[in-house]
């Protein structure tokens, strides 16, 4: 058991918190010798298991049970791709409540594939009221360094989604997410048949030429997706929406407030649903900066029949020359601007006129 533990841990409902530097853990915190397994028995302990502060090396991935943390001040989990790659780095498989804070994960060298963090659908015993599909609980309060793919949440299956994910910072502490690799995605939420995903205070920071940049924060399915305090810097573009399939709630809710797309080689925000999207996806935007865009508009939409994107109180400054653009079933009827502040016009897909 471990004793004197930070403000971070006080209150949690977490019992048997193990420090994996103790005995008989004596986790290497140098970085050198290979910590995963410790970590993980640790986890299979149950409850907390406390990093504290160091560097831990992990040549395998680790997958938390239900109900359990992994929390550091100030660690650094460093993932060793050097016998072949390993894959994700943790993974949450069809689990609830778990809980991954206070550390960086960071590679050796620049990875080629697998993700820092990926949650995969839910504990299918796990209800939630009348509602029979499965829900998972988690918070990863992470920052991610060297990834190829950050955080990914998707379905476990057709009837497991992710429901209930709380993914960055505090208005504080932001979650940062550096050196990512070219064109890959620090957040990529893609779970249609899960909601209740929360993105807050988060930054990915891209590359000073952004067309260099990771490709920036992707929603591709997701009953409801809230965004507090996010932002994006030097990234390929800044948030994009473009679901593929249809969802199992009966509508895709995006709500964005405070946050700040900005410095992107494209659109700071793409909306590009698949054409013949039945399930409307409502998203509103309020107080939320939009600026600027190296090579074209701030705002693009296409496909956006049957669907509403509005902004209030937004601002849209371009270095290209545009603000928004809607292209052939993106008009008027899908992007509403109220009290926003423009550099350069709105305008339509000739890129002349302003519609809204």
């Amino acid at each position: 058991m471990c004793t004197g533990l930070p403000a971070v841990l006080v209150g949690d409902d977490l019992h048997n918190v193990i420090d994996i530097q103790a005995a008989p853990y004596n986790a290497d915190p140098t970085g050198i010798v290979d910590a995963a397994p410790i970590i993980r028995a640790a986890n299979q302990a149950g409850g907390v298991a406390w990093l504290g502060n160091g560097t831990f090396r992990i040549k395998s991935t680790i997958s938390p049970q239900s109900n359990t943390a992994i929390i550091g001040q100030g660690a650094t989990i460093l993932i060793d791709d050097s016998g072949g790659n390993i894959g994700d780095a943790f993974l949450l498989d069809a689990v609830r409540n778990v809980k991954l804070a206070g550390f960086m994960i960071d590679a050796v060298s620049p990875r080629s594939a697998g993700a820092h963090v990926r949650v995969k659908g839910g504990d299918p015993s796990f209800k939630l009221g009348s509602f029979m599909i499965s829900r998972a609980q988690h918070v990863i309060d992470v920052d991610c360094n060297n990834f190829f793919d950050g955080i990914v949440v998707e379905d476990k299956s057709a009837t497991n989604g992710a429901w209930g994910v709380s993914i960055g910072g505090t208005a504080s502490r932001f979650n940062f997410f550096t050196n990512g690799a070219t064109g890959r995605f620090p957040v990529d939420i893609n779970t249609p048949h899960g909601a209740s995903i929360l993105l807050n205070y988060l930054w990915p920071v891209g590359n000073s030429t952004p067309a260099n940049g990771p490709a920036g924060i992707r929603i591709r399915g997701s009953g409801d997706t809230t965004l507090i305090g996010v932002r994006t810097w030097g990234t390929q573009q800044g948030l994009i929406v473009d679901p593929q399939v249809n969802g199992a709630e009966s509508v895709m809710a995006i709500d964005a407030s405070g946050c700040y797309f900005d410095f992107a080689n494209a659109e700071c925000f793409r909306f590009n649903p698949i054409a013949g999207l039945t399930i409307p996806i409502v998203a509103n935007f309020v107080k939320t900066w939009f600026a600027s865009s190296l090579t074209t508009h701030d705002v693009r939409g296409s496909n956006g029949t049957g669907h509403k994107v509005m902004f209030g109180d937004c601002s849209f400054l371009n270095a290209a020359g545009f603000g928004l653009r809607g292209d052939t079933g993106c008009d008027a009827t899908t992007f509403g601007v109220s009290d926003g502040n423009f550099g350069p016009p709105l305008v339509n897909a000739s890129g002349s006129t302003s519609y809204v």
